[in-house]
C-alpha cells in the first residue's frame, strides 16, 4: 500500500468518534474500547461497570463520560468549567459540578440510606406512635397490633460489645433493621408485648428504652444489666418457626412516662416484616 493512502485511512479512522469498537461483548454492552465517542488520542474511556456507555474528552471544557455503576450513564469533565453528570448507584442519573461548571440531573439511585423522618419509627429520635400505628383488630387478649416492614438501618443492639446502644447484655447481638414505637404509660401501668418476625426462621428480640438522649434499657430489677425480663429473645429450635418474643414492663416511676419499644432481630438481618401485639394493664 502506498504511504499517502495509509495516511488517508488513519485520518478517516481518527475522525469517526461515534463508532466505538467492542473490547468485550456482554449483556448491556459491558465493555467499550477507549475510542468510544471521543477524539482519538484524547478520548474519554469506557465504562467502569457493566451496562453503560462512555464517551468524550477527559480534559479541557469538553464533555466526557463513563459509567460509575451498573446500569447508569455518567458524563462530565475532569477540569474546571465543564458540565458533569453521572450516577452513583445502579439505575440512577445525577448531575453536578466538578470545578466551576454547572450540572443537573435526577437522582434515580442512592448510595446512602436515610434513617427516616418524624414518626417514621426508624429510631428513638423519630419513633412511631404505638397506638396510632395499631389496628384495633388485634389478636385475642391484646389492645392493638402492628404488622409492618422492618426498618432501613440498625440503630440499636443490647450486646455490650456492639457499637450501638444500649450495651447492657453479655449475649445475643441484635444487628436487625430495628423499628421503634413510643407509648405513654401512666404510673403503675403495665405494658405487655409479643413479637413475631417474618420469615419464621428470623429470631425476634424485644426491649424498652428510657429516652433518646442516652438510649439505655429500662432496668426493671435494678441490676444494671438487661436480663430476659428487660431484653427478651424468642427461642429458635431445630424446626421453625422461632418462638415469639414476649416482654412485660411496668412504669414504676410514680408519674406518667414515655417508653420506647424496640422491635429487633437477633443474630441476623433477614427479617422482612414483623407482627407486634400489645396491651396495657390496667
Amino acid at each position: 500500500m502506498k504511504p499517502n493512502v495509509l495516511v488517508g485511512l488513519v485520518a478517516i479512522a481518527c475522525s469517526c468518534g461515534g463508532m466505538p469498537s467492542r473490547s468485550d461483548a456482554g449483556a448491556g454492552d459491558a465493555g467499550r474500547s477507549s475510542f468510544g465517542g471521543g477524539v482519538f488520542g484524547s478520548g474519554g474511556g469506557g465504562g467502569a461497570a457493566a451496562g453503560g456507555r462512555a464517551g468524550g474528552s477527559t480534559g479541557g471544557a469538553g464533555v466526557g463520560g463513563g459509567v460509575s455503576a451498573a446500569g447508569g450513564v455518567a458524563g462530565g469533565t475532569s477540569s474546571a468549567g465543564g458540565m458533569a453528570g453521572g450516577t452513583n448507584a445502579a439505575g440512577g442519573a445525577a448531575g453536578g459540578v466538578t470545578a466551576g461548571g454547572e450540572g443537573g440531573g435526577s437522582g434515580g439511585g442512592e448510595s446512602t440510606v436515610s434513617d427516616g423522618g418524624a414518626g417514621s419509627a426508624e429510631s428513638c429520635a423519630s419513633p412511631g406512635d404505638l397506638r396510632a400505628a395499631s389496628t384495633m383488630q388485634p389478636a385475642t387478649g391484646f389492645t392493638g397490633r402492628i404488622v409492618d416492614s422492618m426498618g432501613q438501618v440498625n440503630d440499636y443492639s443490647p450486646l455490650n460489645t456492639d457499637a450501638e446502644p444500649p450495651n447492657c447484655s453479655v449475649v445475643y447481638p441484635a444487628p436487625g433493621l430495628d423499628r421503634v414505637f413510643r407509648i405513654t404509660l401512666q404510673a403503675a401501668q403495665r405494658l405487655e408485648l409479643r413479637l413475631a418476625l417474618t420469615p419464621g426462621t428470623a429470631q425476634p428480640g424485644l426491649y424498652v428504652l428510657n429516652d433518646c438522649t442516652t438510649p439505655t434499657i429500662r432496668d426493671g430489677d435494678g441490676s444494671g444489666a438487661c436480663g430476659s425480663n428487660e431484653y427478651n429473645v424468642g427461642f429458635c429450635g431445630v424446626v421453625p418457626p422461632c418462638a415469639n418474643s414476649t416482654l412485660s414492663y411496668t412504669n414504676t416511676l410514680g408519674t406518667a412516662a414515655d417508653v420506647f419499644v424496640v422491635v429487633d432481630q437477633v443474630a441476623n438481618t433477614n427479617a422482612s416484616s414483623f407482627t407486634l401485639d400489645w396491651r396495657t394493664v390496667p
